[in-house]
């Protein structure tokens, strides 16, 4: 009996990963009940596309390795060997969800924070394929910081850390880049061969539409970097990874975060307490809620 794929969609916040997963639904590849799928906002005007439940446990993981989306220095293994058994009873939390996904056939998951989180989910997919999103790191960092008022510098730190985790756990996988400033400009050439690269790795794909290239809105390419020097803003280890992604090349790289990224990110956590008083009250609090949505 064969098994059904899973279809992990991976990339760092603001790099647009909810428009390649909404793309792959729209391949007919589930990726939950419309209602249990995020709502649309004026980051995403086309919608999240991401399982909200996979969603609120990434952060409860996150919290609990003292961490949040946006301060993950010091994420290694050993925290995840550190606190295996609670992380492990938040993810056996979602097994009969994702056992329901398997019965749809194919279905894909989208979360940025599974870049950073891969090692606690690896063991609940049978047959994955990582989707790996890649976007200009300035672009990133220049959104970033119009809806957060996040530092370029650390924008940038952050990306790499994301696309680096990234690469690093999910080897061993089938892996297709998709650039999203050439999916933007090129968008029904770069959906077919999205199409292409999905059916030759054996996911059941449907037939291409011009609703599906309909669905790429080139009004939406905001934060666009017109005007600062990426030389300027990238350390020579960042542009490197940036242009080896975008030769679309997975060779095993130096997976480690830049000295400079290192020293970006711990600035930033230091700035700020790691995890607020009402963060964690509320996090206690939408356990409760979860219950009530279930």
């Amino acid at each position: 009996m064969r098994l059904a794929m899973e279809v992990l969609i991976l990339g760092m916040h603001r790099s647009g990963t909810s428009l390649v997963s909404g793309i792959i639904n729209k391949l007919g590849i589930f990726g939950g009940e419309e209602e249990a799928l995020g709502r649309s906002g004026e980051w995403n005007p086309k919608g999240y596309w991401e399982f909200r439940k996979l969603t609120q446990a990434n952060n409860r993981i996150l919290a609990l390795l003292g961490k949040r989306w946006d301060r993950v220095a010091g994420i290694d293994d050993a925290l995840f060997i550190q606190h295996g058994q609670k992380i492990a009873s938040i993810c056996e939390g979602l097994a009969p969800a994702f056992a329901k996904f398997a019965e749809q056939g194919d279905w894909a998951i989208k979360d940025p924070r599974m870049c950073l989180l891969l090692p606690a989910w690896r063991d609940y997919f049978r047959s994955p394929l990582a989707v790996l999103v890649v976007r200009d790191p300035v672009e990133v960092a220049i959104s970033l910081n119009k809806r957060n008022q996040m530092p370029l510098t650390v924008g940038v730190a952050l990306w790499e850390a994301y696309m680096r985790s990234a690469l690093r756990h999910s080897q061993g996988m089938p892996r297709i880049l998709v650039d999203y400033n050439a999916l933007l400009q090129e968008p029904g050439h770069k959906i077919q061969t999205l199409h292409g690269k999905l059916a030759e790795h054996g996911v059941e794909v449907s037939a291409m539409t011009e609703e599906i290239i309909g669905f790429v809105d080139s009004a939406l390419y905001r934060s666009r970097n017109r005007d600062l020097d990426s030389k300027a803003l990238l350390n020579g280890r960042q542009a490197e990874l940036y242009e080896r992604l975008r030769e679309e090349s997975l060779e095993p790289g130096i997976e480690t975060v830049s000295a400079g990224g290192i020293e970006a990110l711990e600035l930033y956590g230091k700035a700020f307490p790691e995890i607020s008083g009402w963060e964690r009250k509320w996090l206690h609090l939408s356990k409760y809620l979860r219950r009530d949505q279930e």
